[in-house]
């Protein structure tokens, strides 16, 4: 189980930045007729990384049924303060 307290890289900042984000995500996503779901990210990491290239790899904490999943939405990537 993650340990928020004993993280030397937690950032509360960051992480309320990245709520924020979500929040506005989410409001995008459903003025354009979609259903946003958030899903608690369990996991992440790049996976691959080259000159104009990155692969992210995100594992979520859910049983969701993906194989219902008829589209991912993705915005722009954004630099992260």
């Amino acid at each position: 189980k993650y340990d928020v307290e004993n993280d030397p890289n937690y950032s509360e900042e960051l992480v309320h930045w990245m709520q924020q984000q979500v929040e506005q995500e989410i409001k995008v996503i459903e003025s354009k007729g979609a259903k946003a779901i958030p899903i608690p990210v369990k996991n992440c990491g790049i996976l691959h990384e080259k000159e104009h290239l990155i692969v992210n790899r995100v594992e979520v904490n859910t049983g969701f049924n993906f194989d219902k999943v008829q589209r991912l939405m993705l915005t722009d990537p954004i630099p992260c303060p």
